[in-house]
């Protein structure tokens, strides 16, 4: 009998009335945070969506799916929210070539290019080791996987980096042997899986972030590591050429920002404000955070402010609240996922799905559309 019934499992469609084939193409349009639900209908679902080929359509087509990539506690953890879903999910722990027992990743940058989630470089945390690296993690959306890319031409921390039309660049930064920081930039393309180095910088900058906006690239960073002035300069990609800006706007000293259809968007932990090509605007105050047993409205801090499909979110981050029964302060880990749609982002905050883990301060995070 229990033959019978798995000969029968076999033979069935996928869809009925559909050749499967077809109903493949249809099952690789959903997304990937309805995985869990699809493969509760039954086993062929759960076979096919498994399955080599049903990745493979998928990355035919492009269908990598919407995904907010988070990273807090821990550089090497990582959870991906699906916007359409409206769910969260555990990556696999990444891999960091030559450590098995890392307890923290600082200093790296995590990027998205060619349907692809990359975190590059950075230093390990551990007891025993601590290390600058020059590693490429890739994870692939649709093998649900990570894989080693090729290294960076230099290992480097708390450098900037972002994606332009399909690859990625990064510059300044710093490692052990040279404290005082890089002059040079690198490109990565990849399609072949390859660094080169570009024209170096007027000047090495430390503890550097970047923004990307058209076909420039933004650093922005210290001439020396106890520096309190920020220096930023702009790499256009077409010109291939340096500039070194003066007069920039107070926001791009934070790292906090996000960059959608052609708007800058920052946070700095009291306002949520823009910036388009000219005009620079307070939108909202930012959204208060009610506790259950706290009575007073709290601010996040240490939290990533990410733009995906027209919604700014606001994930996670730290507040400390007052205990009045023992009239002492504590710091509280955030798990929080809230939303706004940009035109009406003054009016109303939505909360969305919980993060897996009590997050905390956001180490990292990258966006991912389709």
């Amino acid at each position: 009998m229990a033959k019978i019934e798995e000969n029968f499992l076999q033979h069935e469609a996928l869809i009925p009335g559909l050749p499967d084939d077809l109903a493949l193409k249809c099952l690789v349009r959903i997304s990937h945070g309805y995985h869990g639900l699809l493969e509760c209908v039954s086993k062929r679902w759960r076979d096919a969506i498994r399955s080599e080929e049903y990745a493979r359509l998928k990355a035919l087509e492009g269908f990598c799916g919407n995904w907010i990539f988070i990273s807090t506690s821990n550089g090497s953890r990582w959870e991906a929210y699906d916007t359409e879903a409206d769910r969260w999910e555990p990556l696999p722990i990444m891999p960091v070539s030559g450590c098995n027992s890392v307890n923290k990743i600082i200093g790296f940058s995590c990027v998205t290019v060619c349907h692809k989630f990359l975190v590059i470089g950075g230093q390990t945390v551990s007891p025993v080791h601590q290390e600058v690296l020059s590693d490429v993690a890739v994870f692939d959306p649709f093998k649900k996987e990570w894989y080693m890319a090729a290294r960076m031409r230099r290992a480097r921390l708390g450098f900037a980096c972002v994606a332009i039309s399909g690859k990625v660049y990064l510059a300044g930064g710093h490692n052990f042997t040279c404290p005082s920081g890089f002059r040079d930039a690198e490109v990565y393309d990849p399609c072949i899986d390859r660094w080169d180095y570009l024209l170096a910088m007027p000047f090495p900058l430390v503890g550097c972030f970047g923004l990307s906006r058209g076909k420039h690239f933004y650093v922005v960073g210290k001439k020396e590591p106890r520096a309190t002035q920020y220096t930023h300069i702009l790499f256009t990609i077409e010109e291939q050429e340096w500039q070194v800006l003066e007069n920039t706007d107070p926001y791009i000293n934070f790292g906090l920002s996000s960059i959608m259809e052609e708007m800058v968007y920052f946070f700095d932990e009291e306002t949520i404000e823009a910036l388009g090509q000219k005009e620079f605007d307070i939108l909202c105050s930012c959204p208060a955070l009610f506790l259950p047993d706290h009575e007073r409205p709290l601010r996040p801090s240490g939290a990533c402010l990410v733009g995906s499909k027209r919604r700014l979110y606001l994930i996670g981050g730290l507040t400390i609240k007052f205990d009045t029964q023992s009239c002492s302060y504590s710091v509280v880990q955030l798990n929080s996922t809230r939303f706004c749609e940009v035109t009406s982002l003054s009016e109303e905050w939505q909360n969305a799905r919980l993060m897996l883990s009590q997050a905390g301060r956001v180490l990292g995070c990258a966006v991912m559309t389709e």
